[in-house]
C-alpha cells in the first residue's frame, strides 16, 4: 500500500495541488486528512482514474453510437424564452418630486416676459 501526499497525488493525477485538495475536500477524489496534511492511497487514485474513463472508448470497437443529435424542435423548446408576465416596478416615483407637473410648460413671450392667461 503506497501513500502519497498532496503534491505527489497532484503529480500522479496531473492536476494542480489546489484542485486536488478542493476535490478531496468535496469527496470527489478519495483521500483522508488524519491531521493537518492530506494522505492519498495510490490504489484509490488509480481506481478514481479508471472510473473517469470515457465510456465511449470502452465500446469504441462496436462502431455504434448510443447518443443522437437533438432535433430542431427540441432545440427550440430548450432555447425558448419565458413568456410569462413581466414584473412591474413597485416604486411609486423614480425621481424626487419637484412640485411641478411633468406635462405643464411655461411659455415665454418673444420679448422675454411670461404671458399670463388674461388679455392684457
Amino acid at each position: 500500500m503506497t501513500t502519497l501526499d498532496l503534491k505527489q497525488a497532484a503529480a500522479f493525477l496531473r492536476m494542480h495541488p489546489k484542485t486536488v485538495q478542493e476535490r478531496a475536500k468535496a469527496g470527489i477524489i478519495p483521500g483522508a486528512k488524519p491531521g493537518k496534511c492530506w494522505v492519498f492511497l495510490q490504489a484509490d487514485l488509480e481506481a478514481y482514474l479508471r472510473s473517469l474513463q470515457c465510456r465511449s472508448t470502452a465500446s469504441a470497437g462496436s462502431g455504434t453510437s448510443t447518443s443522437r443529435a437533438p432535433t430542431a424542435a427540441e432545440i427550440a423548446t430548450l432555447l425558448a424564452l419565458p413568456t410569462g408576465r413581466r414584473r412591474r416596478n413597485t416604486m411609486t416615483a423614480s425621481r424626487p418630486s419637484t412640485g411641478v407637473k411633468r406635462g405643464s410648460v411655461t411659455r415665454l413671450h418673444p420679448r422675454g416676459a411670461t404671458r399670463s392667461g388674461t388679455g392684457s
